[in-house]
This record gives C-alpha cells, sequence and structure tokens, in this order.
C-alpha cells in the first residue's frame, strides 16, 4: 500500500515536471517566435 503511494507520488511529480517544463519551453518557443511576426 505504501509503496504504491509512494510510486503514484513519484509519477505524478514526474508528470508534473515534464508538463511544467514542455510548457516553459512552449513560452520561450513562442516569445523567441513571436516579434518578428508583430514587426510585420
Amino acid at each position: 500500500m505504501f509503496f504504491g503511494i509512494f510510486v503514484g507520488e513519484v509519477g505524478i511529480s514526474r508528470l508534473g515536471l515534464f508538463i511544467i517544463k514542455h510548457y516553459f519551453y512552449s513560452i520561450l518557443f513562442l516569445c523567441y517566435v513571436q516579434p518578428p511576426i508583430y514587426t510585420q
């Protein structure tokens, strides 16, 4: 039971980190790509 909870916590935190990292990189990419579009 405890082991299952521990694995669940690790899985959730890993998934959260993956989502945060993906979100951060997509924002960074948008910030990098958007300015030329606005200057046109």
